[in-house]
């Protein structure tokens, strides 16, 4: 991952487009960054106050799955073994009221160790 814009950066862009210097777009050009970057700068100091970049942290959902989490997901596992990630996600709402995404779920199975194979079917091909 790449180094967060330094915080002096941020401040004069910020300011240019406070200024009346341009629109998003021009600002963005005259300091040679993407608008999006610009759009995220203006909200995080509307929502902060501050200009800081915001410390790496985990993905959304991921919270869920701390070692408690985790454990919760073993166990219901270990209760329906033959469960899709999507049930587990539906399980893991219902039960715990967290929202997790089916991804996280997956990650997290890896990071148990468990993989998820589907049984197979006794129907005949013919």
């Amino acid at each position: 991952m790449p180094a967060p814009y330094s915080k002096d950066l941020r401040a004069k862009a910020i300011a240019a487009y406070k200024s009346g210097r341009g629109n998003q777009r021009a600002v963005a050009e005259l300091f040679g960054i993407g608008e999006a970057s610009l759009r995220r700068w203006l909200a995080l100091e509307r929502d902060t106050g501050t200009l800081a970049a915001r410390p790496p942290g985990p993905r959304p959902g991921s919270r869920a799955f701390n070692a408690e989490g985790l454990e919760q997901l073993r166990r219901l596992v270990a209760e329906m073994p033959d469960g899709s990630a999507q049930e587990y996600v539906h399980i893991f709402e219902e039960r715990h009221g967290l929202v997790v995404s089916r991804s996280s779920v997956h990650r997290a199975l890896v990071q148990l160790g468990l993989t998820r194979k589907k049984r197979r079917s006794l129907q005949s091909n013919d």
